[in-house]
């Protein structure tokens, strides 16, 4: 129990640790800094939620989480926002 308690910490603080990097990598990111994207990870496992402000920045927040270590797969859910 203790190592399956351990294991389970361990990842807690690696799934933490993926949030602060792609929260990093996109606040770097011109397109991508002033856009709200919500970073959801489980088990390496990304969801992105939120509003990007073109395809392209859409497709730029997938490349940027894919890039961090760690991460197992990133699920995109990001809306495109429509101008006008």
């Amino acid at each position: 129990k203790m190592k399956d308690a351990a294991n389970a910490t361990s990842e807690a603080v690696t799934d933490a640790a993926i949030v602060t990097k792609i929260n990093a990598s996109l606040m770097a990111d011109d397109q991508l800094k002033a856009t709200k994207i919500d970073v959801d990870v489980r088990d390496g496992h990304v969801t992105l939620s939120g509003t990007a402000p073109d395809s392209a920045s859409q497709r730029r927040a997938t490349t940027l989480a894919t890039a961090v270590d760690g991460v197992r797969s990133v699920d995109n859910k990001l809306s495109v926002a429509r101008n006008g």
